[in-house]
């Protein structure tokens, strides 16, 4: 028998990125009836402008199970997780144990240590 945690996962890509939580259209606490129409946060570096940072569903779960982030369901099939500039750093870095590339290493460098940013992890389709 599968467990939750490969129910949520198999057959199914996901894509993580660094959020604006400032985003005008994205809300951290939505109405119902906003919830399940694409209420995430637009890349934090500009629309379409960002780097995967490795993030998989796995890790997600952990990290709620864990506590170690304020995270929750924000649409259908993505979930997010407030984290200061300098959480996020860390977070990447245990995913990318052995480099990650120039562009992703430098987008972590234009985080701000103690603002806020959604951390997203979503379903692909």
């Amino acid at each position: 028998m599968m467990s939750e945690d490969e129910t949520l996962c198999c057959g199914t890509s996901w894509f993580s990125y660094i959020g604006d939580p400032d985003d005008p259209e994205f809300s951290w606490n939505p109405s119902p009836d906003k919830f399940n129409i694409g209420n995430i946060p637009r890349p934090f570096q500009g629309p379409g402008q960002y780097e995967d940072i490795g993030l998989g569903v796995h890790q997600a779960i952990e990290m709620v199970r864990a506590g170690a982030s304020d995270g929750r369901q924000l649409d259908w099939g993505a979930w997010g997780f407030k984290m200061t500039g300098h959480q996020v750093r860390k977070l990447v870095v245990g995913v990318w144990p052995f480099g990650m590339k120039a562009t992703l290493h430098d987008e972590l460098a234009n985080l701000e240590g103690d603002r806020a940013y959604i951390v997203v992890v979503g379903e692909r389709w």
